[in-house]
């Protein structure tokens, strides 16, 4: 065994923990400056090893302790880690740590981490050769010098102190100091022996005559004795028959108060129940009259919403009257815009053939008056003309003219095909836009069966919300009606229940719950009442067998019942008996087995968990039950270590007591520890579905505070949407008469085109004829075949002037008719049209909004119908139970006046049993006094044997006082 290690830290001029490294099994060497540490580390080694210290003052503590900047040291500790390789130390480990702590006030202890006394380790250190006795294991500084410097005589000292034989010097002058002492003892003994013979001599020369008179002595108490027996024993049976009409008169006169007490009770109970049953019933003449009212606002709501629906329905019918028509007039419009389209197809195709008809004749009479006029022209120019360079400059002139008319004629055909380019790209656009607009209207509608669906929704979800709120307020009432009545019955029997229990015991329990909740203690099982069954036939027989031990605490470890009970005391609070599994020890008890079922061990009828068997059996292990009084009285007889009880709770002891008698089971500790238990029970979990319901209502408000929010989300979504339908038919309408002006300019621009494409041919003619010309002799003449051409033009050109008049008559009929189809069309047909569309559009028919309206009235008239009926319903239900409270409370009236005679009755009677019991009370106290008179007589006779008492038992009154 060696020092393996040292660990220090506060102690002298070790502030922080100092681990020295591990030490070697041989020799070390401890090096350093002055001032380094080596002799405290010394001391600190002492410190743990010996003793030297204990006695140490608080300032001499103080000293132990690192003095220096920063913070004070409040406390050190020195840790001397042991090799126990060979064992010295007699633990069964290989390394062993001893650790002392020092304070300003006292000193810890600890071996590997583990508290001990001073003592212990002290032991320890004795028995690895720590010897207090030789000091010298540790050698201090200084010590060899000393040793060297003693005389011959101090250094044998030293020699025996390290030695080890000082120690029995001193226990030979101790054992020196024992023998004096035993013989000063031996010498006064032997003056008390000499002195009790001298008084032996003294009384043996009395004993003759003392034996003289105690014989004549005997002989006296003997007679008296008889004499004095003889009264005693009348007495005592005149006493007993008194104690038995006592008792008698007593079981009658407390049976009788007993029930008078019920009856008591019992009145005041149902006293209790009629003032109840009043509030009750004030309560529901509230309740009535806040359902009258409600009642009465429910049929006005229902009035007014068959009145709004009735309204709707009108309004309704005369929509869909209205509608009926308008799609009626809307089917005529569009069937005679189909049939007006039609005619005007036809006109326009007829006057497409008019005019190219009056085209062509036009055409024919202008070739035919060009052809003319270039025959007249050649036919005249030599007359016009001097020379045919005058006519070409005449004809280029003209020429040039035409030119520059056709020129222009033709950019302006340009500029109109241009315009009807664009005008085809804007129609196209405009196409395009109203299919885009047809499309978006689409959606709109779907948009808006979609918001109504949303609407219809969010309406229903508030209304089942609201529906589920007032479910849960009436339930919430309901529960709060229930729990006043809960509630009074738990008080009344909590109130039992506390005065079947002992006042300090009853401190104690609710002590002990408030602590185990305070403490979070586990390992508390609770009351052994708590924990077990009791069959309804055995309630008398538990009760009078445990008594108050029903209310004994059952916990797992004794360990626990000890911290109860600290904390127990610590406050100061009643007083709890616990019952600790881990060491009840249940004794083996020898049940008597002939009797069958008819006498069983009590606790195996009692119904509980395997782990509290145990405490059952302590309390009721002993006991059989039993079927009746003769099965009781047998089980007694048969000599079984056991008590018996039958159901009724009469007990028969082993040692032959019996006890019993009537016994009212409505004071049952355990039916009123039930009742408590089980109403505690219920109004917890009505308590619980209270909370349940009220977070329904909260929950309930929450939804319809959401549902409120999306109701008027889809409402405005709704309103929106509408809005945007509204506004998008509109776009419609106007990009649809965009349409129809667009196609005007359109047709007009075309119309345009074929008069300026006429000009330009035109001019494009004269320009051909007149370059024609140009080019032909001025001086030829006209040829026989041009005289005869020119001789037919006329009457050819004024017949296709007639035929050109006709055709533009016929052409103006024609046309005159297209702009009445088209007028009538446009301005007449396709706006009554667009109006109708419009007026369908804005809602202002049937189809728009007016039938969500009135199944939004119908649904509030259904609400408003139901909400009545659930009123009505409950004004019936609150006016049968009403009247089920007054039928109840006269019923009450009717018992408690009952109760009233039966209780005045029970009075009279145990005042008159009183006055009985109180002249035997008188008579027992009589007897009583004289037994006790005789019995004190009796034992100033003192002890006789049996032979002189039979002696004079049997002899006269009179021959014993003669003799006497």
């Amino acid at each position: 065994m060696y020092i393996k290690q040292v660990i220090i830290e506060g102690f002298t001029s070790y502030k922080d923990q100092i681990i020295a490294e591990p030490f070697s099994p041989k020799i070390n060497c401890i090096v350093g400056a002055n001032g380094s540490g080596k002799s405290n580390l010394f001391k600190a080694i002492r410190f743990v090893l010996n003793d030297a210290f204990a006695g140490a003052g608080s300032e001499e503590r103080q000293k132990l302790l690192h003095e220096g900047a920063g913070h004070a040291v409040l406390s050190a500790y020195v840790e001397v880690v042991f090799d126990n390789g060979d064992n010295r130390f007699p633990l069964d480990r290989s390394e062993v740590r001893l650790r002392r702590t020092i304070g300003l006030n006292k000193d810890e202890f600890t071996i590997d981490r583990k508290r001990v006394t001073k003592a212990e380790v002290m032991n320890l250190l004795e028995s690895a050769g720590f010897s207090r006795a030789n000091p010298y294991y540790v050698v201090q500084q200084g010590k060899i010098q000393e040793m060297a410097r003693m005389t011959p005589a101090q250094r044998l000292e030293l020699l025996k102190e390290v030695g080890g034989t000082k120690v029995y010097e001193e226990r030979r002058r101790d054992s020196i100091k024992i023998m004096d002492e035993t013989e000063g003892r031996r010498l006064q003994i032997e003056e008390y022996v000499t002195s009790i013979e001298e008084k032996l001599n003294e009384l043996n020369a009395e004993r003759a005559e003392l034996e003289a008179y105690q014989a004549l002595d005997k002989q006296q108490r003997g007679i008296e004795y008889a004499l004095l027996d003889r009264e005693l024993t009348a007495a005592r049976q005149e006493l007993a028959q008194v104690e038995e009409d006592r008792s008698k008169l007593q079981a009658e006169t407390a049976e009788a108060r007993e029930s008078m007490q019920d009856a008591q009770a019992e009145l005041a109970e149902k006293e209790s129940a009629i003032a109840e049953a009043r509030a009750q019933q004030t309560a529901y003449t509230k309740q009535k009259k806040a359902l009258s009212t409600e009642r009465q606002a429910a049929l006005q709501a229902k009035a007014k919403a068959e009145a709004d629906v009735a309204e709707a329905q009108a309004a309704q019918e005369s929509a869909e009257y209205t509608c009926k028509c308008a799609q009626q007039e809307l089917q005529r419009l569009q069937e005679e815009v189909a049939t007006t389209q039609q005619q005007l197809d036809a006109a326009k195709q007829q006057l497409q053939q008019r005019t190219a008809a009056e085209k062509d004749i036009a055409n024919q009479l202008e070739d035919a008056k060009a052809q003319l006029q270039v025959l007249t022209n050649k036919q005249g120019r030599s007359s016009q003309f001097t020379s045919q360079a005058e006519r070409d400059k005449h004809l280029k002139q003209h020429l040039g003219r035409l030119r520059e008319a056709a020129k222009g004629q033709q950019e302006q055909l340009q500029q109109l095909q241009q315009q009807e380019a664009d005008l085809n790209t804007a129609f196209t656009d405009l196409a395009a836009e109203l299919g885009d607009k047809n499309q978006h209207l689409a959606q709109l509608n779907q948009d808006i069966a979609a918001a109504e669906e949303s609407w219809y929704q969010a309406k229903a979800a508030r209304n089942a919300a609201q529906d589920m709120r007032k479910e849960a307020w009436r339930e919430l009432d309901e529960l709060n009606e229930q729990h006043k009545k809960l509630e009074a019955e738990f008080d009344r029997a909590y109130d039992a229940w506390q005065k079947s229990v002992p006042r300090d015991v009853l401190e104690g329990l609710l002590a002990t719950e408030t602590l185990r909740r305070q403490h979070q203690l586990t390992g508390v099982a609770g009351c052994l009442v708590d924990l077990m069954d009791v069959p309804e036939q055995l309630v008398a027989a538990a009760d009078v067998v445990a008594g108050n031990q029903l209310f004994q605490v059952v916990v797992d470890t004794d360990e626990v019942g000890m911290q109860l009970v600290k904390l127990l005391q610590k406050a100061g609070r009643g007083r709890v008996t616990f019952m600790p599994l881990n060491r009840l020890r249940v004794p083996d008890v020898a049940y008597p087995k002939q009797f069958g079922r008819d006498a069983e061990p009590l606790y195996k009828h009692l119904r509980t968990e395997e782990k509290y068997i145990k405490a059952v059996q302590q309390v009721f292990g002993r006991f059989v039950v039993c079927k009746d009084r003769k099965v009781m009285e047998a089980v007694g007889a048969s000599g079984a270590p056991v008590d018996a009880i039958t159901l009724d709770g009469d007990v028969l002891r082993r040692k032959g007591t019996i006890s019993g008698g009537y016994i009212n089971t409505a004071r049952s500790k355990i039916l009123t520890h039930k009742k408590y238990k089980t109403l505690e029970a219920q109004l917890q979990q009505l308590k619980q579905r209270k909370q349940e319901v009220e977070m329904r209502i909260e929950q309930a408000d929450q939804e319809i505070l959401r549902f409120s929010g999306d109701f008027a989300a889809a409402d405005e979504k709704k309103k929106s949407v509408r809005h945007q339908l509204a506004q998008a038919k509109a776009a419609i309408h106007a990009t649809q008469t965009d349409t129809r002006q667009l196609n005007a300019q359109l047709q007009d621009c075309i119309g345009q085109q074929d008069k300026a494409s006429s000009q330009l041919e035109e001019l494009e003619r004269q320009i051909k004829t007149a370059e024609a010309e140009l080019k032909s002799d001025m001086n030829a003449g006209v040829s026989a075949t041009e005289r005869r051409q020119l001789a037919d033009l006329q009457p050819a050109i004024e017949d296709l002037q007639q035929q050109l008049s006709q055709a533009k008559k016929i052409r103006n009929q024609v046309q005159s008719q297209v702009t009445k189809l088209e007028t009538r069309l446009n301005t007449n047909l396709l706006k009554r049209v667009d109006e109708l569309n419009a007026a369908s559009s804005n809602n202002e028919l049937p189809g728009g909004g007016r039938s969500a309206d009135l199944t939004t009235l119908e649904e509030d008239l259904e609400r408003a119908e139901v909400a009545l009926s659930d009123v009505e319903g409950r004004l019936q239900a609150l006016e049968a139970k009403s009247d089920e409270v007054a039928a109840q409370i006269s019923g009450l009236t009717s018992r408690c006046q009952a109760l009233r005679d039966a209780a005045a009755a029970g009075s009279a009677a145990a005042a008159e049993e009183g006055r009985a019991v109180a002249a035997l009370d008188s008579r027992q106290a009589q007897l009583q006094a004289r037994c006790d008179d005789l019995s004190r007589k009796i034992r100033d006779l003192g002890s006789l044997s049996a032979e002189v008492f039979e002696k004079y038992q049997n002899k006269g009154p009179r021959v014993s006082c003669s003799v006497l």
